[in-house]
This record gives C-alpha cells, structure tokens and sequence, in this order.
C-alpha cells in the first residue's frame, strides 16, 4: 500500500503532513507505554522501546525540522515532552533518578541518546533489534540518582 503523493500540491505540502503524522505517531507510542504505571526506570525504559520502536519518525523528526515542531505540531509535541518531563519529575521525587539536575535536562538526555541509538543503527554502529538495550544501558547511567 503506497503514499497517493499527487493528495498534496507541493513537496512542503506533504513534508508538513508527514510531520505532523510523524509527531502523532510518536505521541501514541509514547501513550501506550504507559506513563506513571510502575517505577519510572522501567517506565522509561518503555518509552525508550516506544521510541526506536518508531524511530524511524524520529529521525524524520530531528531530520525535517531539527527537533522543532511547527505551530501545526506544537500542542501534540508539548504533549510529549510533557508526559516524558512529568515522569522524570516523579522519579526525581522518588529519589530513582538525579534531582541535582532540572528534569528538562534529563529529558533532553533521553531525545538526545535515544537520537544518537537510531542514528548509530543507520550507520551500521549497532543492530535495530540491539540498539534499544544499549539506549537504556546508556540512559540509566547518564540519568538514574547518584
């Protein structure tokens, strides 16, 4: 089943529409993982699988707009970084995860681990199926309370 390309007028056009199903797409995955339902490593981790699991979107993500969702994209972008900074932020206070550090920056570790396990796959650096354990490994010692 293919994309009926000739539905948008422009490249823009359909670069916007990819975009804004690419932000979806990720909201629900990250949705499904089950934010504040048991310890928030394992929470994280979750979400960590949920988003190699459509890295894919995530590359295109980082790659059509370097991270930064239009004003068609931001409420459901918000969403995301929401529910992923109300998570750190209940680890900090359980004590699971660093409190020295304002959980926006613990947030911006996982975009940015997460990122560099996807693009590590494309370079042939680490298997797909692999990348998700290596991701977490990483995470953990970067974020978890010292």
């Amino acid at each position: 089943m293919g994309t009926d390309w000739r539905r948008f007028p422009d490249r823009e056009h359909l670069r916007s529409a990819l975009t804004s199903d690419s932000w979806a797409v990720l909201h629900a995955a990250i949705v499904e993982a089950a934010p504040g339902a048991g310890p928030v490593l394992e929470v994280i981790d979750r979400v960590v699988s949920a988003m190699v699991y459509v890295g894919d979107r995530v590359l295109f993500l980082f790659a059509s707009a370097e991270g930064n969702p239009s004003d068609a994209d931001t409420s459901v972008a918000n969403a995301v970084d929401e529910l992923l900074v109300a998570e750190i932020e209940r680890g900090q206070r359980a004590g699971e995860l660093d409190a020295t550090v304002p959980a926006q920056w613990i947030q911006r570790m996982v975009w940015s681990i997460v990122y560099t396990g996807l693009h590590a796959t494309g370079d042939g650096l680490v298997a797909r199926h692999g990348v998700d354990d290596l991701i977490r490994w990483t995470l953990r010692g970067a974020i978890s309370a010292r």
